[in-house]
This record gives C-alpha cells, sequence and structure tokens, in this order.
C-alpha cells in the first residue's frame, strides 16, 4: 500500500492507542509514533530532494523530538530513532537558552 510522503498525516499509526478517561492525551508511545513518521517523512523528502519541503519536514521533526522529550523519552531513544548516537542527539537537538 503507498502513501503519499509528502503528507505525513497520511501514514498510518500502527496500531489504535486507546485512552481511558483520565489518562493523558499524550503517551510516549503516542510520542515515538509522532517520532517515526517524523523520522520517515523527513527522510522521504531528503531522499526526494523536495527543497521546498525540507523546512517543513525539518519542523515537523524538530517537534516530535521535543513532544517526545517532554513525555521522558529519554536521548538514547530519540537517537535510536533517529538513527544517530544518543551523545550527538543531544547535541543537535537539545533546546538551548534564548
Amino acid at each position: 500500500m503507498g502513501y503519499d510522503m509528502t503528507d505525513i498525516t497520511a501514514i498510518p499509526a500502527t496500531r489504535p492507542i486507546p485512552r481511558p478517561l483520565g489518562v493523558p492525551t499524550t503517551t510516549s508511545d503516542d510520542v515515538l509514533h509522532m517520532l517515526d513518521a517524523a523520522v520517515a517523512w523527513t527522510a522521504a523528502v531528503k531522499r526526494l530532494k523536495d527543497v521546498n519541503s525540507m523546512g517543513d519536514a525539518d519542523r515537523r521533526l524538530r517537534e516530535a523530538i521535543d513532544a517526545a522529550r517532554a513525555a521522558g523519552v529519554g536521548w538514547g531513544t530519540i537517537g535510536q530513532k533517529l538513527g544517530i548516537a544518543r551523545g550527538n542527539a543531544y547535541q543537535r537537538y537539545r533546546k538551548r537558552p534564548a
């Protein structure tokens, strides 16, 4: 089944995540799915050399990483998803003071 890789919302979740009442709306599973989708979308944009979409892909990837960190996902897991070392993920994507 093919998907339009220019639209990240077209990528289906691998499994539905039920949420009982009282459970926060964002779980680490949610953000890991979001991170996987953002990584796949960014890779597709780079493969296609779609310069017009690269800024949007980078922004979505950064948002997914920020959401993962906010949900308590460690730099090791984020690095693994990105295919880079934990320290490299931290150096590249940590929030820097303004």
